[in-house]
């Protein structure tokens, strides 16, 4: 969402009453457990993005056709390796070598 002056604001997220009791860095955690959330951002709720049918047809059209294009494609390194996106509003990978060929 854009503001009257033309900064990104990020969407509003879970409302008091829908927030655990404990926070996430809350001792009380048992180490590898995991909070769920309602956020905005994961679309959930009365927010639900009207846009996500139409992106995830898109992607699924494109890594077809780019599949289809490059039958050879591969990725170069582990997925356990891949290094995913942490601090942006956009979720996804910085950065995937790949290669193709026979």
């Amino acid at each position: 969402m854009l503001s009257r002056t033309g900064r990104r604001w990020a969407a509003p997220g879970p409302t008091p009453r829908s927030r655990p009791t404990r926070s996430a860095c809350s001792s009380e955690r048992s180490p590898g457990s995991r909070i769920t959330s309602t956020h905005l951002a994961f679309g959930a709720g009365p927010h639900h993005c009207l846009g996500h049918r139409p992106a995830r047809s898109e992607l699924r059209i494109g890594l077809k056709t780019l599949f289809e294009k490059f039958p050879g494609l591969r990725p170069v390194v582990p997925p356990e390796r891949v290094r995913m996106r942490t601090t942006s509003a956009v979720y996804g990978v910085h950065a995937l070598p790949v290669t193709w060929g026979g």
